[in-house]
């Protein structure tokens, strides 16, 4: 089992690259394209506070000692192809004993759902030409959203304040 973890890039461009990338890293680590999968963290990558996303990442490779020998192969490969998708590239490989490793994979079910399995729901968008009416009543009139001028002159907090006087006197 090897795990590839990639900090600091957007979660589907990480899907993305593991679709792309997956079988050759397999190759290199002359393991089944089975064993390779990519964890994407929901997080950000920051320096002195300022956002990183997309400029300096960070992969982590987790894989059995015993694929040690392919780290020059798979570092080359990780970095000449992710500078597609990032700036700066930083890769730690972390190696543990085989015999540690635990997994309960089911009988019943496939190991993973593949893209043929998934079914993604199309939204249904108007017809090109049709314009859909949404028009907002407000104590000032009117405003129609599909126009860019429109602004909207009311009471953003409208029905609210109670909440937020009573939230303040709670504070106090």
């Amino acid at each position: 089992m090897i795990n590839i973890q990639i900090q600091g890039l957007d979660p589907f461009v990480v899907g993305h690259y593991s679709k792309e990338h997956t079988s050759n890293i397999a190759q290199l680590f002359y393991v089944e394209e089975d064993d390779v999968s990519f964890y994407a963290p929901g997080g950000m990558m920051f320096h002195l506070g300022t956002e990183q996303t997309s400029w300096d990442i960070l992969v982590i490779i987790k894989a059995p000692v015993s694929l040690a020998s392919s780290e020059e192969a798979v570092k080359d490969y990780i970095l000449s192809t992710l500078t597609q998708f990032a700036i700066n590239v930083t890769v730690i490989f972390e190696y543990f004993e085989s015999e540690h490793l635990y997994q309960s994979i089911s009988k019943q079910y496939p190991r993973f759902i593949t893209a043929d399995q998934v079914q993604e729901e199309e939204e249904e968008e108007p017809e090109e030409g049709t314009e859909v009416d949404v028009t907002l009543q407000t104590d000032n009139g009117e405003v129609d959203i599909n126009d860019p001028e429109s602004i909207y002159l009311g009471n953003a907090f409208e029905g609210f304040e109670e909440a937020l006087e009573e939230a303040s006197k709670i504070k106090k």
